[in-house]
């Protein structure tokens, strides 16, 4: 009864409150009248009802290929419908969930038994990382006073990635200091000491530190070099809403940001992006594969504060030789402001992304000194801006 309740729409509710205003009008007033659209309305419903009443006969399986594409590429939903039942299945329309847009589907007539594949495509016109599902089935009267519903499959999460560009990126980059900052993340082996830890198997014997063994109680520990001067590009994604005139600037700096991700994955250089976000680093994959599905997620915060993107600045730093901080049509002296919380870095560009607007492709004359400021307005533009600063 509750699910019948459920099943209710609008247009039945109206039905039923006619009906028995109807009904309770005439029996008070004796109008036969009134009492004659009431017993219609009950009519209406009591059709209604048996109409919807009964077991879905479908079983339906449903799959997505691929479940990883750029945007703009085609993705498609394949469903296997089987008609279960002892009789003929009507062809009717269900929906499948995509993110927030129901996505209508034909289902043919099938005989008992008979089974159909049904393929239809998927929206990939803007970036994001959607839920898909479940596939869903109404049984409804002709008058649609009352509609049933069934799920059938899961939900699946479908990734779009941003477009990446290909851009031209040195992996020789600029040698760091041999007494510069070194990190867990560095290439093993080198002269830059970092730390001490424990023996593993292969370990050189030379590189035992007696003395914190001794200390450990016997347990064997070792003097642990990395190779401090290899390139490390760092990317920083400014989420900062406000400094995006339009929402395309900031698909123009993800695009950006993923086009650097994949061009240090083609050399081999390593990298790591950055985000200024309330819940802290937007990306913390360390490959081209988890930066793409983090690239796919990320969203612009509106209640970020400027200084925790400073803050990100400063913690992005401490092992780049190549800085890349991409953000919107920021004002030069807000550029100023931000380079104060960066460190030693020997290459630092920033790219501002204003979509739409016109730019050259040359780069624009820098207001901090060490400081090399791109303006882009296009993936094009992007790539022949990227190209001259390089040179």
């Amino acid at each position: 009864m509750l699910t019948l309740f459920r099943s209710v729409t609008n247009a039945g509710w109206a039905v039923t409150i006619i009906g028995i205003a109807s009904y309770l009008a005439g029996w008070w007033l004796g109008w036969l009248e009134l009492m004659i659209l009431a017993a219609g309305c009950g009519i209406v419903l009591l059709f209604a009802i048996l109409a919807v009443l009964g077991r879905f006969p479908f079983v339906i399986e449903r799959e997505v290929e691929p479940r990883r594409l750029t945007v703009g590429e085609e993705a498609f939903g394949f469903l296997e419908v089987t008609n279960s039942g002892r009789v003929p299945a009507f062809p009717r329309t269900a929906q499948d969930a995509f993110g927030d847009r129901p996505i209508p589907v034909k289902l043919p007539a099938l005989r008992p038994g008979a089974t159909h594949d049904v393929r239809y495509p998927l929206p990939t016109d803007l970036r994001g990382v959607y839920e898909v599902g479940p596939v869903t089935v109404a049984r409804a009267d002709p008058l649609g006073l009352l509609r049933r519903e069934r799920n059938y499959g899961e939900v699946d999460q479908f990734w779009v990635y941003p477009r990446t560009h290909a851009i031209r990126l040195s992996a020789a980059g600029i040698t760091k200091d041999l007494d510069g900052p070194t990190s867990d993340s560095s290439p093993q082996g080198g002269v830059a000491f970092h730390t001490i830890r424990p023996y593993e198997m292969g370990d050189d014997f030379r590189l035992i530190h007696w003395r914190s063994t001794a200390k450990r109680g016997g347990e064997l520990m070792v003097r642990h070099f990395v190779d401090n001067r290899r390139p490390q590009l760092t990317v920083v994604l400014d989420t900062f809403a406000q400094s995006y005139a339009v929402p395309e600037s900031f698909e123009l700096a993800v695009e950006v940001v993923a086009s650097l991700s994949a061009a240090a994955q083609r050399v081999g250089m390593p990298a790591s992006i950055h985000g200024a976000t309330t819940e802290g680093d937007a990306f913390s994959g360390a490959s081209l594969a988890a930066h793409l599905d983090e690239a796919a997620a990320v969203a612009l915060q509106p209640t970020i504060a400027a200084g925790d993107f400073l803050k990100v600045l400063s913690r992005a730093t401490s092992q780049a030789t190549t800085l890349v901080v991409v953000t919107g049509p920021l004002e030069p002296s807000a550029i100023d402001v931000a380079m104060r919380a960066v460190r030693r870095v020997p290459n630092l560009i920033v790219i501002r992304c204003a979509a739409g607007a016109e730019t050259d492709n040359a780069p624009v004359p820098p207001s901090h000194p060490s400081v090399r400021t791109l303006d882009v307005a296009s993936g094009a533009q992007f790539v022949a801006a990227w190209d001259v600063a390089q040179r």
